[in-house]
């Protein structure tokens, strides 16, 4: 959200800020991963960026439509967190192109 925020105070566009809330957020974790020796989840076939566009573009909603404060911070936060947390609860991936035999 920290990106989102930044991009929507810098004056750029909601679909620019959603974008560089993703791209912040991802690549957090692959230095995080890198940082512990491992494969970055985004490299993987977790729902990993995904979980975080839909958190962004939450906060980018609920900010043009309820204003800034802690419950659209909190809420955002949740949806990202709900989305994630599923997805390794119930072992949910992408899909992967698989090479014709």
């Amino acid at each position: 959200m920290l990106g989102v925020r930044a991009g929507l105070d810098a004056g750029v566009s909601p679909l620019v800020a959603v974008i560089m809330g993703a791209i912040t957020g991802v690549v957090g974790g692959a230095v995080r991963d890198v940082l512990c020796g491992e494969t970055p989840l985004i490299l993987r076939r977790e729902i990993y960026a995904i979980a975080a566009v839909a958190g962004a573009t939450t906060y980018v909603v609920l900010i043009a439509w309820a204003g800034p404060g802690a419950i659209t911070l909190t809420a955002s936060i949740a949806v990202t967190l709900l989305l994630r947390l599923s997805a390794v609860r119930f072992d949910l991936h992408l899909p992967t192109e698989r090479p014709k035999e």
